[in-house]
């Protein structure tokens, strides 16, 4: 396993450097993403709604379906994608500390190299995933100041389209309470 230090990205985002994470090889891949315009770019990017802590892969959707390595992650929070630099086929798991909704940014080969090449403004972009990321911060902190059933339902209204598909455990996990609660939730809905 190897561990990669991402000080460079974060320059001139205002965000402490030294994030660390781990990655390896893994051989199961999942699709996230939908194709999006970002900075004159076609950035694919999706919210990952629960990302079990455990293996996650992803592949890139845009071009011709190359394998990307996923190179920077901050656990739970966000996803950067830029090894279509490189040109490398590769998968990638990230042990993820906490299940939380999470952002996917791939980037195609010819826009990461427009993105990091060509355009001075590159930290916008960091800036805006982490000012998005610090919003979800506080609004899950504030969800887990409710009593159960209320974070329940706050939590059922956020994600109104995914819950019923997520195992119990993940959302016991991401709301902090037990299985019985949950189901006593649930059978009150």
């Amino acid at each position: 396993m190897s561990y990669f230090k991402f000080q460079h990205l974060l320059a001139g985002t205002g965000v402490s450097a030294g994030f660390y994470h781990a990655i390896e090889p893994v051989l199961s891949r999942r699709r996230y993403g939908e194709q999006k315009d970002y900075l004159d770019s076609s950035i694919f990017r999706k919210q990952v709604s629960f990302v079990e802590s455990g293996l996650l892969a992803c592949w890139q959707e845009a071009d011709h379906g190359d394998d990307v390595l996923i190179d920077f992650a901050i656990p739970g929070d966000l996803l950067f994608s830029f090894s279509a630099l490189f040109g490398f086929r590769s998968q990638a798991a990230s042990f993820l500390k906490a299940i939380e909704p999470t952002e996917l940014i791939c980037l195609s080969m010819p826009d990461a190299k427009r993105i990091w090449q060509e355009q001075p403004d590159t930290e916008l972009v960091l800036r805006h995933f982490f000012h998005r990321r610090q919003e979800r911060q506080q609004a899950h902190s504030r969800m887990l100041l409710m009593k159960p059933p209320a974070r329940f339902e706050a939590f059922r209204q956020s994600f109104p389209d995914t819950w019923f598909r997520l195992p119990n455990r993940l959302i016991c996990a991401y709301l902090r309470i037990s299985e019985t609660t949950l189901l006593r939730a649930k059978r009150r809905n």
